[in-house]
């Protein structure tokens, strides 16, 4: 069933629409078409499974919603993979998840929330020029080859620094099929979208009470959108598109809850197998995040709050990583703020005027440069900044450039 609807998906999201001038209208007007084809394909497809599926998401967000549940946004998300839209479910369940999830795009840009055209041979990628990150690293992180994992392994936990494990996911399924955006929305017809009006996309929890007094701007917010309108707006011009919350700088990052088809391309698990080892405890099972944008954006410098490990699929990021040690001249929010663990002393731009403040950061920082099947281990509490690169192949039916990676807390 997942199978039809996904085709029935595909072909839709892959409708030409036109490009210029005079045909914008009959564009919108036929993709608007498109999205009322797909919902009623998807509701007749589903039948009596997306009925029982509305009765199983409604039970278990109305629990989440009266807990006020910090797990609301993950289990929409796994209601978005299975085809439920938050309009599927009955109005008292609506009502209760009020202010607790993202705006739909409907709600944000009127008539131009369409399915876009994510097919293949598409117009270029928009590309974004930073200002430059002004942090000159004195050194790179420790780099082990695919037939040292378990060495990687032993330095990341002696030395509680960062590991750079060099093509140890090269020949996975995922580097090959999600060069091919079709790849990914055959399983993602709807996701959860950053947006942001410029190339930094800096994470803010915006159910904080201090966002929703208007006490502090966000500088940016999730949209959920189908996946083919978020694949026209990684395109130049936004493939035609109206900005939603800013202007012609506006982009786009998708940060998504990777569905189980997309994690079996990405075979972590044999990457995680030493580490697992060694800790000689079960881990539960890892579900990660799908990291996707265009090339120029950056997420400004932040730290986690746990261990994690970021693996490129697609394209390129380059990462500077500064230890923990270097934290209170990096000025970070304070735990508590709606901007926690972000950086207040921007990395991008002009050098600091206290030229030994910025040669002790030079001398601490450490660069990391991805590439499809890389990854990367890195601690809680060490703070990075990470921007996608143009890569140094041309990826056919993507555009040139596009990042795609799978991050997970580890």
């Amino acid at each position: 069933m997942a199978t039809a609807i996904a085709l029935v998906a595909l072909a839709l999201v892959d409708t030409p629409l036109g490009v210029v001038g005079a045909r914008v209208a009959g564009r919108r007007a036929l993709a608007r078409r498109a999205a009322l084809q797909l919902d009623a394909s998807i509701e007749s497809t589903l039948g009596a499974a997306k009925e029982e599926a509305v009765r199983s998401y409604s039970e278990l967000l109305f629990r989440l919603a009266a807990d006020n549940h910090p797990g609301i946004f993950a289990a929409c998300e796994r209601m978005f993979h299975d085809g439920v839209r938050v309009r599927d479910l009955p109005f008292h369940v609506r009502g209760m998840l009020e202010g607790k999830l993202p705006p739909e795009i409907s709600a944000v840009a009127g008539d131009d929330a369409f399915i876009g055209d994510a097919a293949d041979g598409a117009p270029r990628l928009q590309e974004y020029a930073p200002p430059g990150v002004w942090v000159r690293p004195a050194g790179g992180v420790v780099e082990v080859g695919p037939e040292a994992v378990e060495e990687g392994w032993r330095l990341a936990e002696t030395l509680r620094a960062p590991v750079l494990f060099r093509a140890v996911g090269s020949d996975w399924p995922a580097v090959r099929e999600w060069r091919q955006m079709r790849t990914l929305a055959e399983q993602i017809r709807y996701a959860m979208v950053r947006v942001a009006p410029g190339p930094a996309v800096a994470f803010c929890r915006e159910s904080h009470p201090d966002v929703r007094a208007g006490l502090v701007e966000p500088p940016s917010r999730v949209v959920a959108m189908p996946f083919g309108h978020f694949c026209r707006r990684l395109r130049e011009g936004r493939g035609g598109l109206q900005p939603l919350l800013g202007d012609d700088r506006e982009t786009v990052y998708m940060q998504a809850l990777a569905p189980d088809g997309l994690m079996a391309d990405a075979r972590v698990e044999e990457l995680l197998a030493p580490r697992d080892a060694r800790a000689r405890a079960p881990r539960p099972p890892i579900t990660g995040r799908l990291w996707v944008c265009a090339p120029g954006v950056w997420s400004p410098g932040h730290f986690d709050a746990v261990d994690s490990l970021l693996w490129q699929a697609v394209g390129a990021k380059r990462m500077i990583l500064f230890p923990p040690s270097l934290t209170p001249l990096l000025d970070p929010h304070p735990s508590g703020h709606a901007l926690e663990r972000r950086l207040r002393l921007p990395l991008t731009g002009e050098r600091p005027a206290d030229e030994s403040l910025a040669a002790r950061i030079d001398a601490a920082a450490l660069l990391a440069d991805l590439r499809p099947g890389d990854a990367i281990f890195f601690p809680a509490g060490w703070a990075h900044h990470t921007e996608a690169v143009r890569g140094e192949e041309q990826l056919s039916g993507v555009g040139d450039g596009i990042s795609i990676s799978l991050g997970l807390r580890i």
